[in-house]
């Protein structure tokens, strides 16, 4: 019998965005713990969305859910200004809250653009917002 798919809603100080051999490796994490934590003594939930574009266009996930560890392949994403939903292939969500700068979120907002090849934000941004207001 398969395992129920995961619901996880935790909130993330610590956003990060990287990426490889020019964007052949792109990967973006929102974790309860700071990018120096000590992985082998993880007992807090973290996401990881990463592709590696040299071999596939598949986007994957990895996930800790306060227990153990497991991941999959990236179905959906929903981007607001200081909320991700992440759905994956098996059904899995992921409701994360964080807060981050302008400069920082219009990052992640690129970051998950290039990860998704579409836009995934689903409120405009400051950029739109100030565009908005001089129309």
């Amino acid at each position: 019998m398969p395992d129920a798919p995961h619901v996880m809603r935790f909130r993330a100080p610590t956003v990060s965005c990287s990426e490889a051999i020019d964007w052949e490796i792109v990967r973006v994490t929102f974790d309860t713990e700071a990018d120096d934590f000590d992985e082998e003594n993880r007992t807090s939930p973290y996401l990881s969305i990463s592709a590696n574009f040299e071999f596939s266009d598949a986007v994957q996930i990895e996930f800790h859910d306060g227990d153990d560890y497991s991941g999959g392949y990236l179905r959906e994403v929903d981007l607001w200004r200081n909320k991700v939903r992440v759905l994956s292939r098996a059904g899995d969500c992921f409701e994360i809250d964080f807060e981050l700068s302008d400069t920082a979120f219009t990052g992640l907002r690129e970051y998950l653009k290039v990860l998704m090849q579409v836009d995934v934000s689903r409120e405009s941004g400051p950029a739109e917002q100030a565009a908005a207001l001089d129309g």
